[in-house]
């Protein structure tokens, strides 16, 4: 009997103890890659110093570190269908433990490029694979509850690295950023293999080359092209980023019209064919670009509009991560009650309310309104990240859940790179009156959210 519908027939997710041990082995794995990422930004100029580089040069550190997570998703569903969930698993722990003593011990900025392109490899495999060791792990009764704990840590490292990494670089050293890493990763590896359970693997499944090299080599233009425009290294209109836009859709299009011909792609594009799938794809990109774009945005127009200190910015971000937090603990609620579809229109809803304040000059005057309306938003957009996350998985044969892993952690990094850089371009492109307008444009992509919301499944989840 596979250990999913062992799981399933326990007496359920609060009272089994092993499930707690799951969940606690999960987030340690998964803290890696999101502390790993908050933190390294805060260390940017301590870099610049201990290396006499330039911040620009730098930049490829966290630009190369992103494309290596990026390209390794596919190959990392593969790897699932090939092996087993735990081996991949305990293979990112590994590969994330060596890359981070490597990166702490680098003497220049080239082997410390190099040494993150492996630490972004190892944190791929992490982001990609967890929900699969969870969903074999717990089964698909009690994914979404399991879910809710496992996803913490994305709502409070995002608030907490930055302050961890600031605290290392005035008090220590920099290195100690990437050796905080050590005794989580030999913590998280123990837990793994003691208690994480084996999945079944398919021997005959074949690694697509092919099929890999064309989709690896669009996502990872799409990835750079979307860096380099928002960090200013290149003109939306010039001809460099219009060849990297043409190349890139390029590569992913032939991949689509590729896959389809073949009866075992790497990514399966079928998956997208199935309406509720498409539906819920389609609300987690909208979703992704939403979360990420204001993470992006807002401190700025906080603190250059409305003259809110760095603390001050940071405590409205901190309330939006508590409404998150806070409102996950109500998903399985909500959806035992209500259908998926109208959870998902609430979460819509909710978010909306929340922005309406972000709209008033007037309300930023007045804090308590505007720590509401942050809660609100981040409460809402907690639900509806989450709801979508676990709802892929709903209506997938059990073979597809690497596929569908691997999908949905590419549709969060589209989401993410598209939100950041068109935010960002469009607020730097009229600075000035630029405030109202980019808090119009993200409650309007809000808005479009309840067009795919709307579409989901009727039925409870």
């Amino acid at each position: 009997m596979p250990a999913s519908e062992r799981r399933t027939e326990q007496k359920g997710f609060i009272g089994d103890v092993s499930n707690h041990q799951i969940i606690l082995t999960l987030i340690l794995g998964i803290i890696l890659p999101l502390l790993d990422s908050t933190a390294l930004g805060i260390a940017i100029p301590a870099l610049s110093d201990a290396f006499a580089s330039s911040v620009q040069a730098l930049q490829k550190v966290v630009t190369l570190y992103g494309i290596a997570a990026a390209v390794t998703v596919p190959l990392c569903a593969w790897g699932m269908k090939r092996y087993n969930n735990k081996s991949v698993w305990l293979l990112g722990l590994i590969l994330f433990l060596l890359a981070s003593v490597a990166c702490a011990t680098a003497g220049s900025i080239n082997s410390l490029v190099t040494f993150r392109i492996f630490q972004g490899v190892g944190a791929g495999i992490l982001m990609v694979s967890m929900q699969p060791v969870l969903l074999n792990a717990v089964g698909r009764e009690q994914f979404q509850a399991a879910m809710a704990s496992v996803a913490i840590p994305a709502v409070i490292v995002p608030i907490l690295g930055p302050l961890v990494a600031g605290f290392i670089v005035n008090s220590v050293s920099w290195k100690w950023i990437f050796l905080l890493n050590i005794p989580i990763s030999l913590f998280a590896i123990l837990l793994a293999w003691c208690y994480l359970p084996n999945s079944t693997s398919d021997k005959r499944t074949k690694l697509d080359i092919q099929g890999y090299l064309l989709f690896a080599c669009g996502l990872a233009t799409v990835i750079y092209g979307l860096s380099e425009v928002s960090s200013e290294s290149l003109d939306i209109f010039s001809v460099s980023a219009l060849g990297l836009v043409v190349l890139s859709l390029s590569l992913i299009g032939y991949y689509v019209h590729y896959a389809l011909t073949k009866s075992f792609p790497i990514l399966d594009v079928r998956l997208f064919r199935i309406p509720p799938f498409r539906n819920t794809a389609l609300l987690l990109f909208l979703s992704s670009l939403v979360f990420y774009s204001s993470l992006f945005i807002l401190p700025s127009i906080f603190i250059e509009r409305y003259g809110y200190s760095t603390l001050g910015a940071s405590a409205m971000l901190g309330a939006s991560g508590l409404g998150a937090l806070l409102s996950r603990s109500y998903l399985q609620k909500l959806t035992s009650r209500f259908s998926t579809s109208k959870v998902a229109m609430i979460s819509v809803l909710i978010s909306l309310i929340g922005t309406l304040p972000l709209l008033c000059d007037s309300a930023f005057d007045l804090m308590p309104l505007m720590v509401l309306g942050m809660l609100l938003r981040g409460a809402g957009l907690g639900l509806m990240t989450l709801l979508t996350m676990t709802h892929l998985y709903h209506y997938v044969p059990e073979g597809k859940t690497p596929d569908t892993s691997a999908w949905s952690r590419i549709l969060t990094l589209l989401g993410g790179a598209i939100g950041t850089s068109s935010i960002g371009f469009f607020y730097q492109w009229e600075m000035t009156t630029a405030f109202h307008q980019t808090v119009g444009a993200l409650a309007v992509v809000t808005l479009l959210c309840l067009i795919p919301a709307s579409s989901l499944e009727k039925s409870k989840a």
